[in-house]
């Protein structure tokens, strides 16, 4: 599985089941998640790895930025451009 790879390279001890991968709001939710415990460049580049990984989310999430985290949306963006 890539995306547990990924996870597991990124952020130690964290375990990624095929559920979190079923649809884009388990992903989304896995995203958030994972963006919520990002304290390190590495693992920010491994956020933008997963969005390159993954299908395109079905819903459009609004851009937000709070002191040092960057929203989901924020990363799928830079991953369009």
């Amino acid at each position: 599985m890539r995306t547990g790879g990924v996870v597991a390279g990124a952020w130690p001890g964290e375990v990624v089941v095929p559920d979190q991968l079923a649809t884009s709001e388990s992903r989304a939710a896995l995203l958030t998640s994972l963006t919520a415990s990002t304290s390190s460049a590495a693992q920010a580049k491994a956020l933008v790895h997963l969005l390159n990984l993954w299908p395109p989310f079905d819903q459009q999430v609004r851009c937000w930025e709070s002191g040092k985290t960057v929203g989901i949306d924020c990363l799928i963006r830079m991953t369009e451009r």
